[in-house]
C-alpha cells in the first residue's frame, strides 16, 4: 500500500503555524477602526502564510468571514474577514492582558508555542489573563 501527500495544485502553502503570526492577524482585525475593505498586510510575512493562517483561524472558529476557492489565478485563498468572533476577542484580549504573552514567550520556545494546541495556548492565555487579574485586586496568595 503507498499513500501519497500530494497538495494541490496552486493549493495549500505547505508551513508550520505561527502563533505569532497568528496573534499580530487577530491584533490587526481587532484594531480596525473603520468598515473600508483592505488587505492584510503584516510586515515580515509573506502573502500566502498571512492567507494560510486566516483561512486557517476562520474555520477554527477565531475570525468570522469567508474563504473562497483557490485557482490558477490566485495560489492562495481569498479570505474576506469581516470581524473577530467572540472567541477570537477572548483569545486576543487574554494575549494583549499585560505580561500575558510576554510571560509565554518567555517561558517556551517558538518552536514549542508553534507545536502547542491553540486550546491550550488560548487556555493558558486566559489563566494568565485571570491570575494577573487576581493579583491586581489583591486576590493571590
Amino acid at each position: 500500500m503507498m499513500i501519497i501527500v500530494s497538495p494541490e495544485p496552486f493549493g495549500m502553502v505547505l508551513m508550520k503555524r505561527d502563533m505569532e503570526l497568528v496573534r499580530k492577524i487577530l491584533i490587526d482585525v481587532q484594531s480596525r477602526t473603520d468598515t473600508i475593505p483592505r488587505g492584510l498586510i503584516i510586515d515580515g510575512y509573506d502573502d500566502a502564510v498571512v492567507a494560510r493562517h486566516a483561512e486557517m483561524l476562520v474555520e477554527s472558529g477565531l475570525l468570522k468571514g469567508n474563504v473562497s476557492p483557490r485557482s490558477s489565478d490566485t495560489p492562495y485563498p481569498t479570505v474576506i474577514v469581516q470581524e473577530l468572533s467572540w472567541e477570537g476577542h477572548d483569545f486576543v484580549d487574554a494575549l494583549e492582558t499585560e505580561g500575558v504573552w510576554k510571560t509565554i514567550t518567555s517561558k517556551f520556545s517558538a518552536g514549542e508555542i508553534a507545536s502547542m494546541p491553540l486550546s491550550i495556548l488560548k487556555n493558558v492565555g486566559m489563566k494568565l489573563a485571570e491570575y494577573y487579574a487576581m493579583q491586581k485586586l489583591g486576590m493571590t496568595d
